[in-house]
Order: C-alpha cells, then structure tokens, then sequence
C-alpha cells in the first residue's frame, strides 16, 4: 500500500507492470527486504500461459444444477432460485451464460453487481457481542457465480503445474485437515525420539480475506493462470461497490463507501473465489519461507 508499489500496480501502467512481474522483468524499487523477497517470489515458472476463461452453456447449467436455492445474495440482483429455475429453459440458461461471460472476456462491471450486503455472523453460537462476530458481504448472484469460477480454474491450473508448496494444506481436493493434523503428530514423536529441539507455533491469521490488498491478490492469481481483464472484473466490481448494512431490523437505506480515494482492500467474507485467493498468496509466503531455509524433511518408515 506504500508508494511507488501502490501507483506501479494501480495506476495507468498497472497491466504493464503486473506481467513484467510475473516475468520477473519489473524495474520498481522496493527497500524493506522482505517485500523484495516477495516480488521475486511472484515469478511464474518460464514456459506458463494465462488460461482463457469462459463460460459455456454445459457449465453454467451444471452450476446452477448443483447450487442450493436457499442460500442468500444481495438482493438488487436475481436471487439464486432464479437463475436455477432458468436453467430449465434453453433459451434464459443461453442468455444467462452470455451475461456471465462478457465480463470474464472484456472486463466490464455491470452496474447492479456493484452492490455489496454487509451482516455479522455468529462465529460460536450464543456469542453475539460484536467483536467476536463476522462480518460476511453478501454479493450478487451472477458476481458469485463468476467468482467461483476464477477460484475453481485458479485452483485446477496451479495443482497441474504444481505451483502450490506440498506444505499448503488448505482448500485443495484430497487434502484434509486431518491429515494435517496427523503430520504434526507423527513430527512430534519423531522429534522426541530423536530428542531433537524444536517449537511449534500456531497462529491464526485475523481477518485475512478483509485484508489482502487487492494488486497482491490480482498478480497471485495471475500466477495461476487467470487472465487479467478477468480479474479486473472482479476486483473493479469490489472496488467501485457501495455497501449497505443488515441487522435484525432490515437492511439500512444509507450506504457508505471508502473515505478516501483508495477504496476499501480484501476480497470479503463469502466471497467464493476467497480461498483460492488465499492459497495463491499463500503459496508465495511460504515460497518465500522455504527458500530461507525454514521448514524441515525427514524420512521415516511410513514416508515408503
């Protein structure tokens, strides 16, 4: 968010910048050593091509197919039930598709997604003080779907390329917390038998999807293979929304929106692309770890 990062990478020369980085030609300065760390890591491998992202009639209706009509969107857009009663049409579920896809291939923001619902959710049940709640953004319907879309291509893309560290556990197909779980056992009575120093700490990251910044979140990707003007259709949706609040006594007619020029970070509670978001940043940290020597292997008899 500091300068001249934030204009390199928002500004007129944004697209520019944003491929010489993945090329690992861009120019900029940067002093603090770990961000200089962190630009390197954003290198694609040599040899990777953006995906061309779209959305056919076989998918679209596939999607809506499977979606549950109960769950809830912001409500100046269709509702969920909507779009799945339209797929039994071959004509609304073509024309369905078509609006899905214009954005995926020029960039544009309809109007009506740029609203955005914001409510708080009990994290445990009965805890209903505001500061051990969460905040969740309800999105437009066709926004979610287009979202879920770029996190499943984004995912699919990194996992054939392997560009996702074998110590990234979360939100991957055959990966389970469990399994993590597991390892840390086996890792510790390895190290007690070996009587072998070491420390563990567990953090857990506040409020991460409300705090990425949106460049590092669009460049990550990226590096999965996701085109740029896709994700500018998705992050200029998020940028340029208004938002309105949800209590128990309604929706509030006033909206609000960034107090200054630079509009609000993070990619939102519930938004469906926001755990492959994650995984992608993600991925370049602990690229970044690995590469100072943090992290152990070892063999034991269960690795055969």
């Amino acid at each position: 968010m500091t300068e001249p990062l934030y204009s390199d990478f928002n500004g007129p020369n944004a697209k520019s910048n944003s491929q010489a980085l993945l090329c690992g030609l861009y120019e900029g300065e940067a002093a603090d050593p770990y961000l200089v760390s962190f630009l390197d890591h954003c290198r694609r491998p040599e040899g990777l091509e953006d995906q061309p992202l779209e959305v056919d009639l076989e998918d679209h209706v596939s999607f809506w197919r499977k979606m549950g009509e109960h769950k809830g969107s912001e409500p100046h857009g269709l509702h969920n039930g909507h779009f799945k009663a339209g797929v039994a049409s071959n004509l609304l579920a073509c024309c369905d598709t078509i609006f899905r896809s214009i954005p995926f291939a020029t960039g544009f923001v309809p109007a009506q997604w740029c609203h955005l619902l914001n409510f708080a959710i009990e994290k445990k049940p009965g805890k209903i003080r505001v500061d051990l709640m969460r905040t969740i953004q309800m999105m437009n319907s066709e926004l979610q779907a287009n979202n879920k879309r770029v996190g499943k291509s984004a995912m699919a893309y990194a996992e054939q390329h392997n560009l996702i560290p074998k110590a990234q556990h979360g939100s991957r197909k055959r990966h389970q917390a469990i399994d993590l779980a597991l390892t840390k056992r086996l890792t510790w009575d390895l190290l007690h038998l070996q009587r072998r120093p070491a420390g563990w700490i567990s953090n857990n990251a506040k409020s991460c999807f409300d705090r990425i910044v949106h460049w590092v979140a669009i460049i990550s990707l990226m590096r999965f293979g996701i085109q740029w003007r896709t994700l500018r259709s998705m992050f200029d949706t998020l940028m340029k929304s208004k938002h309105r609040v949800r209590t128990g006594f309604g929706d509030s007619d006033r909206v609000f929106t960034p107090p200054t020029l630079i509009p609000f970070q993070g990619c939102g509670q519930g938004n469906g692309a926001g755990p492959p978001i994650w995984v992608a940043i993600s991925s370049i940290l602990l690229g970044m770890m690995i590469s100072k020597g943090f992290g152990f292997d070892f063999l034991m008899s269960i690795s055969w």
